[in-house]
């Protein structure tokens, strides 16, 4: 999260109430990309987001690289930028969601727990920065969004467990109001894509 001016970072156990709402209303995400390009440019995309992403749900872990998550962590503070620390939609990105449901046209959505127990249906306005960090009024599990569905613009936004990037499935004529690569990093999936898209097969051991 970037925030106005680069003001001084919190540390976790001393972040406000209403912290989540300040990142919804004035912080911004920062692209991995530049991230990066800043911090290690001579390693691979593969190698550098594993180690974003073990950092963010895991910590320092020797098979991510703990020398190259050292580097990404003193870059991060220097910069006085915050690493991503919660799975599900993250406050900052909330405002952009909101946008790319907006150029599809849909006025309400479907949002759902960690677990797709509980959904509940709001307003597109609810994602604007104006508005209070969205939350499940009920819920498994965290009180944060892990789904985001519009059926009749056919497009489906869904964050998986300890992850820290959603997928998003559309129809064709969704994409033709709105393509993804306007409002969020990424890029498009195929069928040899591994669905642990930042988790490589050969990072632990598994039965299949």
């Amino acid at each position: 999260m970037e925030g106005e001016g680069r003001e001084d970072l919190f540390n976790w156990s001393d972040r406000p109430d209403d912290f989540d709402n300040t990142v919804k209303r004035r912080g911004d995400a920062v692209r991995w990309a530049e991230v990066h390009k800043a911090v290690a440019p001579e390693v691979t995309q593969e190698k550098m987001y594993l180690a974003i992403w073990v950092g963010a749900v895991m910590g320092y872990e020797e098979r991510a690289d703990i020398s190259l998550q050292e580097r990404i962590v003193a870059w991060l503070e220097e910069e006085k930028l915050y690493q991503p620390d919660r799975d599900g939609m993250p406050a900052a990105m909330e405002h952009s969601v909101g946008n790319f449901l907006s150029n599809l046209g849909t006025l309400k959505v479907t949002i759902f727990d960690e677990f797709r127990e509980h959904s509940a249906q709001v307003d597109v306005q609810a994602f604007a920065p104006d508005q209070p960090d969205l939350r499940m009024p009920q819920y498994s599990t965290g009180s944060g969004v892990w789904a985001i569905h519009a059926p009749e613009a056919g497009v489906l936004m869904s964050w998986e467990y300890e992850g820290t990037a959603a997928l998003i499935a559309m129809t064709d004529s969704a994409r033709q109001k709105a393509c993804p690569e306007d409002f969020f990093e990424g890029w498009y999936t195929d069928e040899t894509t591994y669905s642990d898209v930042f988790n490589p097969k050969s990072f632990m051991r598994r039965k299949q």
